[in-house]
């Protein structure tokens, strides 16, 4: 292991909670030995699906539980008031947010957009190619669970990436380590990055590192968790590439004769992102670096002092 690494931190996806997570992504990835800098992508509007499912679950069972005599109308209303007033979506201002986030993780460089620039199909395939969006639209995206849900991953992640690439050739430079996270995710707080390269040594010039596993809710297909992960430069530009061969319908050629299969085609980012490193033949180096997405709905817990409820907080969610 070189005694001095630069490491780039490339934060993307929704900007969800950040606000709650920063101190703990500051702390994480700050170190007196290695040099750290920051590069992020991501969208000016935020929505909470996981929260509003259980929000919903929640509120039908307490439903259930309120009988529909005049007396109960009262509390039966004012559960439905407060879940109806409750804010699923946050939306941003590009310039302010991008500040902001700048000013917070001290950021090299920083790209808010709109989700608009993202579709299924590339745009700029529409009117040139007519017959292949028809195509997409039949063989490559037939049975597809909301792709462009996938392309916004995909895309954010090759956006942040690409940040740390202009960084790379304007000052003729490589970065040792480049690190993929998300804004929404903080970490213990006894733990800091140093300690997984330490643990590791030598980082692996073909080798991807982060946690896989089998996803029992997806057809128990192998998975790659895309919360934080981490390689070579080199390496990470194949692998946060992955946008261009998924909206392009590439990616399901190079499945051959499983580019049609729908168990694959209705799971998640995850599934899809451990076929792509399969694909481009990196070895994946499976650890479980600690960590947990912070929840809207523990607005109220500060981290460090409320990690463990923090916790708590996510793993319900899931239940």
């Amino acid at each position: 292991m070189k005694s001095n690494y630069n490491i780039a931190v490339c934060l993307s996806g929704e900007p969800r909670t950040w606000k709650h997570t920063a101190a703990a992504i500051r702390h994480f990835f700050s170190s007196d030995v290695h040099n750290y800098k920051f590069f992020g992508h991501t969208w000016n509007n935020s929505y909470y699906n996981k929260e509003h499912r259980f929000a919903s679950n929640a509120l039908s069972k307490s439903l259930k539980l309120v009988s529909a005599t005049q007396d109960h109308l009262v509390n039966r209303n004012r559960l439905i008031d407060e879940f109806e007033n409750s804010s699923w979506n946050d939306n941003y201002d590009n310039k302010t947010l991008a500040d902001n986030l700048t000013d917070t993780f001290g950021m090299t460089d920083i790209l808010v957009e709109d989700k608009k620039v993202v579709s299924a199909v590339c745009n700029s395939l529409d009117l040139i190619y007519p017959e292949f969006v028809a195509k997409f639209d039949k063989e490559y995206g037939a049975n597809q669970r909301k792709p462009v849900v996938l392309s916004h991953i995909s895309y954010s992640k090759m956006r942040a990436n690409s940040l740390k690439t202009q960084y790379e050739l304007e000052n003729e430079m490589q970065f040792d380590v480049v690190v993929s996270a998300r804004f929404d995710v903080c970490y213990p707080p006894t733990e800091k990055f140093d300690h997984w390269l330490q643990f590791h040594g030598t980082i692996l010039p073909t080798a991807i590192y982060g946690e896989s596993h089998y996803f029992p809710n997806e057809y128990f297909l192998p998975h790659f968790n895309d919360v934080i992960y981490f390689g070579n430069s080199r390496i990470m530009n194949v692998v946060d590439d992955f946008y261009r061969y998924l909206v392009s319908g590439k990616f399901w050629e190079m499945l051959d004769e499983n580019y049609t299969d729908c168990a694959l085609k209705s799971c998640g980012y995850n599934v899809n992102l451990y076929k792509w490193l399969t694909i481009k033949n990196i070895l994946i180096k499976n650890i479980n670096i600690p960590h947990t997405v912070f929840r809207k709905t523990e607005k109220n817990l500060t981290w460090p002092q409320d990690w463990d409820e923090i916790v708590n907080a996510n793993r319900i969610l899931f239940q």
